[in-house]
């Protein structure tokens, strides 16, 4: 019991949805027209920013990465840059739910490496709450994107 509820605890959320945003972004899929309706949509100006910044940041690290000496460095490297790039996301368009979700997991794996009982309250709550949020958000930048303000108060 005590593993299943620690695994549950420290279950990362999925926020693919952003990550392929983010990756459409870097690969230069989406056109100008896309970028600058996000710019121009009051509603999703400072997410495009975030998702941009975050994307800037990793690609920095991967160019870096290039330098690392042995795969083990390498892998681990990955990981890490992994797990920033989520968290970043995360923050840039959810905040608030990124920073309750972080709190909880930390409390929870303190409480596992100090071997005390987790909390039967774990972190699910948080995490869906988290990925609910980025699935909003990479909705409403879709929408941005892909509506035209004229028609954007109209259901399709």
């Amino acid at each position: 019991m005590r593993e299943s509820s620690a695994s549950k605890s420290l279950q990362m959320p999925d926020v693919r949805s952003l990550q392929l945003m983010q990756e459409h972004i870097i690969t230069g899929e989406w056109q100008r027209r896309h970028l600058d309706a996000m710019v121009d949509d009051t509603r999703t100006r400072a997410l495009l920013a975030g998702l941009l910044s975050c994307s800037t940041h990793l690609l920095e690290q991967q160019q870096q990465q290039q330098w690392s000496n042995s795969h083990d460095e390498r892998q681990l490297t990955q990981k890490k840059q992994s797990m920033r790039n989520m968290l970043c996301l995360c923050s840039s368009v959810c905040p608030d739910e990124t920073e309750a979700w972080t709190v909880c997991v930390r409390k929870a794996a303190k409480a596992i490496r100090d071997q005390e009982p987790v909390s039967p309250e774990s972190c699910e709550a948080y995490r869906v709450r988290l990925e609910r949020c980025t699935q909003r958000q990479t909705s409403l930048l879709l929408r941005a994107a892909l509506v035209p303000p004229d028609r954007d108060g109209l259901m399709l």
